[in-house]
């Protein structure tokens, strides 16, 4: 082993412990985060999910791509697959750019969410790899409770999230909150399978989910590097 290569080790296992690394493969990943009144009252716990999946999916110009939505009464494009592009697509910048990101408040209006997220994220104009069939694509929505809004004035989220699984697009969900505050079939509504669905009743553990939603999103693949002592360095693979 290399000199640069083992202080490059050394470096890391200085920084993490019992963490899981980056994925290896390309992915074009859309995060759907809810800034809704209750989710606005904890978004510091947001933004560090939403910048952990962004270490996890490995995100750089030949590799991971990501964009950002936010929604509560309306729904936001933050980031496209276009924001950063060639060298400027890099880890540290998408999460300095996330760490600026304000949360809208308001209702829950997760419609509004999935039909941006078709029309102008998930789109060849907005950056996403079409041609390239081996990249997947995925999207990954933070709920903090039931949709809200006037009932004529609402999609069905079945019919909202249709088009983005006709193109392809995985979407899973990470829902906060308890039995009484998240409607599960609302958010197999979006998914389109239950598996897709993760739930924690505290913002406190979000952290914790996206290494998990990363290894579901991923297949629950994770190859063992190597530990030491009590440093163990895993990565995900999809």
């Amino acid at each position: 082993m290399r000199y640069t290569e083992l202080l490059l080790i050394c470096s890391v296992l200085l920084k993490l412990r019992e963490r899981t690394l980056a994925q290896k493969e390309p992915i074009d990943f859309g995060i759907i985060l809810d800034s809704s009144d209750k989710a606005s009252s904890k978004w510091q716990e947001v933004l560090e999910f939403t910048t952990s999946l962004v270490d996890f999916f490995n995100v750089g110009r030949l590799k991971s791509h990501v964009g950002l939505i936010t929604y509560g009464t309306e729904a936001q494009l933050v980031m496209d697959f276009k924001t950063f592009e060639g060298d400027l697509l890099t880890p540290k910048n998408v999460k300095d750019y996330i760490q600026k990101v304000v949360p809208t408040g308001g209702g829950r209006h997760i419609d509004k969410a999935l039909k941006l997220a078709n029309e102008r994220l998930f789109t060849a104009e907005a950056g996403m790899r079409v041609n390239k069939n081996d990249i997947k694509k995925i999207m990954i929505l933070l709920n903090a409770g039931k949709q809200t809004g006037p009932l004529g004035s609402l999609t069905s989220l079945q019919e909202a999230s249709k088009p983005l699984r006709n193109k392809g697009i995985n979407i899973y969900v990470v829902a906060v909150g308890n039995k009484k505050d998240i409607d599960e079939d609302e958010l197999v509504e979006i998914t389109g399978t239950p598996e897709n669905v993760l739930t924690t009743e505290s913002f406190d553990q979000l952290v914790n989910l996206a290494e998990e939603v990363s290894k579901v999103a991923c297949g629950g693949k994770t190859e063992y590097v190597f530990s030491l002592n009590d440093i163990k360095i895993s990565i995900i693979t999809c």
